[in-house]
Order: structure tokens, then C-alpha cells, then sequence
């Protein structure tokens, strides 16, 4: 009887043990290099969001500006917003480290699902850096377009910019919230 009650509270200690572990110490199935660049990877992704928003906003004043020929004011704004296209640039190749990173350690994540949605959701942050290169690239166009006043159907061609410019800002921010919702599910699969 003893024996049986000894061997029975062991048990218990062990699947108690066992329990704790799993639910408090169940982050560990999640390799620390990838928990910190997928944290600074939301951080710099949010910020890529907010300022492509931001400049596509700023845009449509340049746009106003034109319409008034408010040139000086229109030229010190697209020299503000050049700054600003930089960052956003320099923010997609810090993101694209913190991908990195999260590629190379979705390996060691334990569970199956949870890489497979680790990996959907580091897919989805690389549509967001690559969307952000095409975005660029139109914004930049856009500001020669606008520099030179001089070019025929000028109008037509600061309106097609315009229209790729917001296509591309719509593409980041479903990137963005398809990511989000896989880094949810990530974390409902890995708790």
C-alpha cells in the first residue's frame, strides 16, 4: 500500500513537473533568435506601414500643390518625402535581416504547424519588403515626373504613378494584416 501510494504520488509530481514545464516553459520550443527578430521585425514592420501611408498621403498635397503650381513648396515637400522613401528603404533591408534570421532559425521550432506557420507568415513579411521595393522605385519615378515640368502628357503620367503608388500601398497593408494573423496563429499553436 505504501509502495503503491509512493509510486502514485511520484506520478503525479512528474505529470505535475511535466505540465509546468510544458505550459511555462513552452516559449523554449521557439528558438530565442527567432522570437527576438520576429519582435524587432513587427517593430519595423508596423513602421514600414505607418510611413507608406504616411508618404502616399503626403502625395496627394504634392498633387495639390501642382494643380496651384505652388512649385518651391511642391519641391521642398518631394525633397521631404525622398528622406522619407530612404528610410522606408533603409527599414526594408533591416526587415529583410530579421527574416533572415527567422528563416534560418524556423528549423529548430518543434512543432511542425508552428514552423509551417512560421514560415507563411515570414512569406508574408517578404511580400511586404518586396512590395516596399516596388513602392520606392514608383515613388521615385513619380518625383522625376513631377521635377520635370516640361514633359508632354505630364499629368496622365503623375496620375498613373499615383494610381501604382496607392495599388502598392493597399498590397503592403494586406500583407501586413495577413502577416499579423499568421504570427496570431503561430502564437495560438505555440502557447
Amino acid at each position: 500500500m505504501r509502495k503503491s501510494l509512493s509510486i502514485s504520488i511520484a506520478a503525479v509530481i512528474i505529470l505535475a513537473g511535466s505540465f509546468v514545464a510544458f505550459r511555462f516553459l513552452g516559449a523554449s520550443q521557439i528558438p530565442k533568435e527567432f522570437r527576438d527578430a520576429r519582435d524587432e521585425g513587427g517593430v519595423i514592420s508596423e513602421r514600414i506601414v505607418e510611413n507608406a501611408k504616411s508618404v502616399a498621403d503626403s502625395l496627394n498635397e504634392v498633387s495639390s500643390l501642382e494643380a496651384q503650381k505652388k512649385y518651391d513648396e511642391e519641391d521642398a515637400k518631394i525633397s521631404d518625402l525622398e528622406k522619407q522613401n530612404q528610410a522606408m528603404k533603409d527599414d526594408a533591408l533591416a526587415l529583410s535581416k530579421q527574416m533572415e534570421i527567422m528563416l534560418k532559425t524556423i528549423p529548430d521550432i518543434r512543432s511542425e504547424k508552428a514552423r509551417n506557420t512560421a514560415f507563411q507568415a515570414v512569406n508574408y513579411e517578404l511580400a511586404i519588403i518586396t512590395n516596399l521595393l516596388s513602392y520606392g522605385d514608383f515613388v521615385e519615378r513619380l518625383f522625376g515626373v513631377l521635377r520635370n515640368r516640361s514633359l508632354r502628357n505630364r499629368q496622365s503620367q503623375i496620375d498613373g504613378w499615383l494610381h501604382e503608388i496607392n495599388n502598392e500601398v493597399q498590397q503592403i497593408n494586406d500583407y501586413n494584416t495577413k502577416a499579423r494573423d499568421a504570427f496570431a496563429q503561430f502564437d495560438s499553436i505555440t502557447k
